[in-house]
């Protein structure tokens, strides 16, 4: 059990290390220059909000049922990605 917390550290740790610079610069490159730091807060808020919520509701939805738990973590990233590519595809740039 140890070596698998281990590896699940290591691989959050990895994550963490990669996603966050690429993130931030993707979406300080999207906004125009007057609105980044307008950007950039949303963005924080973003995860915030994910911090919040996912403890408060996760557990409560496992209780209920697994399934229950996972479909919502699946249809919320499906929407996630649909949110994300029309945005992309009404972008003027």
């Amino acid at each position: 059990e140890i070596s698998a917390c281990l590896v699940g550290s290591e691989m959050c740790i990895r994550d963490r290390m990669t996603h966050s610079p690429v993130a931030q610069a993707y979406v300080a490159d999207l906004a125009p220059a007057r609105l980044r730091g307008l950007y950039q807060g949303a963005f924080g808020l973003t995860w915030a909000i994910g911090l919040v919520l996912a403890p408060a509701i996760g557990p409560r939805l496992f209780a209920l049922n697994e399934t229950l738990l996972w479909g919502t973590c699946g249809a919320a990233g499906i929407a996630a990605t649909v949110l994300v590519l029309w945005t992309l595809s009404i972008s003027p740039r």
